[in-house]
């Protein structure tokens, strides 16, 4: 059973998850960060969605973009982008690169 239909066919799941993050406070963070966002996506909605995590992370923000949903990125085929996406962060990282 896929994730997304698991959580939305679940109230007993979806409630706390729901009220756990809008009671969540985030903390500025000053190490390095990177944003999986969901594309396409309106533009302001990806630049208001950029904004919000620059006024968390004081460090590098690294913003990349995948097809799929929120959720749906943990399924297939947006999983194998996904692992494929965070390989190459680990590497660059681990090589002191930047991936713009």
């Amino acid at each position: 059973v896929r994730l997304k239909q698991q959580f939305r066919s679940n109230p007993v799941l979806e409630q706390p998850i729901l009220a756990a993050g809008a009671r969540h406070r985030f903390e500025p963070y000053d190490g390095a960060l990177l944003l999986v966002r969901i594309a396409p996506e309106e533009k302001l909605a990806r630049d208001e969605i950029v904004r919000s995590w620059s006024r968390i992370a004081s460090g590098l923000l690294t913003v990349r973009s995948l097809s799929g949903g929120h959720i749906d990125m943990f399924d297939p085929p947006h999983v194998a982008a996904f692992a494929q996406l965070l390989r190459e962060e680990i590497a660059s990282l681990s090589k002191g690169e930047v991936v713009p």
